[in-house]
């Protein structure tokens, strides 16, 4: 093939080959040639390295390009810190077909393949079970982690110790202390007991027992609640309820103070409507609620006892063991003298709800 060279074309005529460029220096297999019509290529040592088509997008490493994307390449892209003295590979690349590696001083990190499964770390096969979660290594590789479900253990009385589960991250604790009991009805009769202080760890969440109900007095106040370690929420017992006021006869007694766990308070015994001598009722064991204020075929009824305080707290990087320790239920307040006196009914206990999280 001849070789034009005109003032209106410029070099024309010659096509050349990756082996032999059209343009070359004094390295006869290292130039610029033309493979096909409306491209343009570059080779070095006699192989085609990159090429530019009619849409002018770009292939290198021996990729003819298409309509797209602009650029299509086989190896990677490598990045060099300028101010080192010598640069070791960082970059993104494609190791296979349909996959994309990001590399970091020579080390693969991440690749990602044709499925879309993504993998961490330098063996480029750390893609994970369905389910799994990513949990952080801080400036390292993170890994797959498989969550355990939570793991539940309920304390409905006693003292002892909790051992934290292995592997546990955070705590969450829900407790309520022991319901006062309702106090007794008639002349001289006995104030409920204040119910058992609810523990959890030393000095570290305290739920504080509902105090009895009086004879013919107030109801029991709520016990108070104490977060010392950890954070969430610590509310005091609902306040026993007061006897019906006033001098008639058949006069009923308080209503027990209700829990914030959910319990209810015992009802009050009796009525003053024809039922002055029924029993009170207990509170719901285990949830602290306050015992009812019995009742009185005279005017000495008694309050009802107040409700355990509730806490439901969150406690992180928990320790390797608490002690503990329910509140049991405040006692009723026994009966006084008189017709028709009654005994006050019991509070509910206290409970320890904890759920450890992995």
């Amino acid at each position: 093939m001849s070789l034009i060279l005109s003032g209106t074309d410029g070099l024309s005529d010659i096509d050349g080959t990756a082996a032999t460029p059209a343009i070359r220096g004094t390295d006869a297999n290292t130039g610029i040639f033309f493979p096909a019509a409306d491209q343009v290529a570059i080779s070095t040592g006699g192989t085609q390295r990159a090429v530019v088509n009619a849409s002018g997008n770009v292939g290198i490493g021996g990729i003819i390009p298409g309509s797209a994307p602009k650029l299509s390449m086989y190896g990677g892209i490598r990045f060099l810190a300028a101010e080192a003295a010598s640069a070791t590979y960082t970059g993104i690349g494609s190791i296979a077909l349909d996959t994309v590696c990001i590399s970091t001083v020579a080390t693969e990190r991440i690749r990602v393949t044709a499925a879309g499964g993504v993998s961490f770390g330098a063996t480029g096969t750390a893609y994970g079970t369905s389910g799994q979660f990513l949990t952080s290594a801080g400036d390292a590789p993170p890994t797959w982690t498989t969550i355990a479900a939570p793991s539940v253990t309920v304390y409905t009385s006693g003292s002892g110790t909790y051992t934290t589960p292995s592997g546990a991250k955070w705590l969450q604790i829900q407790m309520v202390g022991g319901g006062g009991g309702g106090g007794g009805s008639g002349a001289g009769g006995g104030t409920g007991g204040t119910g058992g202080t609810t523990t959890f760890g030393t000095s570290t969440l305290t739920c504080n027992g509902g105090t009895g109900g009086i004879d013919n007095g107030a109801g029991g106040d709520g016990g108070s609640a104490t977060i010392t370690v950890g954070s969430g929420l610590a509310v005091s017992g609902g306040k026993g309820g007061g006897p019906d006021a006033g001098s008639a006869n058949n006069l009923a007694g308080g209503m027990g103070g209700s829990s914030a766990l959910g319990g209810n308070g015992g009802c009050g015994g009796g009525d003053n409507a024809g039922q002055p001598n029924a029993s009170p009722s207990t509170g719901q064991p285990n949830t602290g609620g306050g015992g009812g204020g019995a009742s009185f075929a005279g005017s000495f009824a008694a309050a009802g006892g107040g409700a355990g305080g509730f806490i439901d707290a969150i406690i992180t990087s928990p320790s390797a063991s608490y002690s503990y320790a329910v509140g049991a239920a405040g006692t009723g307040g026994t009966a006084g003298t008189g017709t028709g006196v009654r005994a006050g009914a019991a509070g509910g206990s206290g409970v320890i709800y904890i759920t450890a999280y992995f």
